[in-house]
């Protein structure tokens, strides 16, 4: 095998990062699709012709011959990735608005939708901050166990698991800064899996993490009871900004009123 080429998100470009700090004998490149505009596609998928194997995430009809099942058909090889996501460990966290409309908080894109629902409500800052800490244990299991379902119900249809590294009892928590974005400890483990289902012999290199400029979430305690986590995992409640907005570091109370002063703004504009 000389030639891998990686469509995706940026989570092929970690790999791409990770390779080129690593030992290999073939030549890669990583191509994160959401870059481009669709008059691009059949430019780039003209220049995977003379590539050995597609390593892609699933990718839709709507990217024309850059999609999985067009992909198919043209490809000498393809193999099939997770586009990693799993909101079991930080149930609270998500996006408020659709994409290309999505409403800022303090650390970027990401949102607490309990803070939100609240503040959305004409709740004050108190409540939200009790009932963050108070964050119900059966909804911390309602959405792990979903979560789960789907990730499982995902991997029916991709050549290489996750599943034994995301859903460890023991070390899954760490996983994740938020639900979309993985830390290198797992973008490691699961390119290695990618390697070794390629038959690719290689070690994959210890780099620094690319995603720590980008926003953090801390698992909170209710969930770590909840689930049962190990007891390291109760690292308190911190929020974590982007690099690229200022790289805050927030406690509960402070990101509850930066959420409500944010919000406040942009309900006004």
């Amino acid at each position: 095998m000389k030639k891998i080429a990686f469509l995706g998100n940026c989570q092929v470009d970690v790999y791409r990062r990770i390779l080129a700090a690593s030992e290999t004998d073939f030549e890669f490149k990583s191509v994160e699709i959401w870059r481009h505009k669709p008059e691009e596609f059949g430019k780039i998928s003209d220049s995977l012709l003379d590539y050995d194997v597609i390593v892609t995430q699933p990718l839709a009809v709507q990217y024309g011959p850059l999609a999985t099942e067009a992909l198919r058909s043209s490809a000498k090889a393809l193999l099939t990735i997770h586009n990693i996501h799993f909101k079991g460990y930080l149930p609270d966290c998500d996006y408020v608005g659709p994409m290309g409309g999505r409403k800022k908080s303090p650390v970027g894109d990401y949102h607490s939708w309990v803070i939100h629902d609240l503040w959305a409500r004409g709740k004050s800052l108190d409540e939200a901050v009790a009932a963050v800490r108070e964050y119900p244990a059966a909804r911390v299991r309602e959405i792990f166990d979903k979560s789960a379902i789907e990730l499982r119900n995902r991997e029916a249809h991709i050549d290489v698991p996750v599943t034994q590294f995301v859903l460890d009892p023991y070390t899954g928590w760490e996983l994740f800064f938020t639900f979309n974005h993985p830390t290198i400890k797992l973008h490691r483990m699961y390119l290695q899996s990618i390697m070794d289902a390629l038959a690719v012999r290689m070690k994959v290199q210890i780099i620094k993490d690319p995603l720590l400029e980008h926003t953090q979430w801390s698992i909170y305690p209710s969930v770590v009871k909840a689930l049962g986590l190990p007891s390291e995992a109760d690292k308190g409640i911190t929020f974590t900004a982007s690099k690229s907005i200022g790289g805050s570091t927030y406690d509960l109370p402070q990101f509850c009123e930066m959420c409500f002063r944010c919000y406040g703004k942009t309900e006004a504009r």
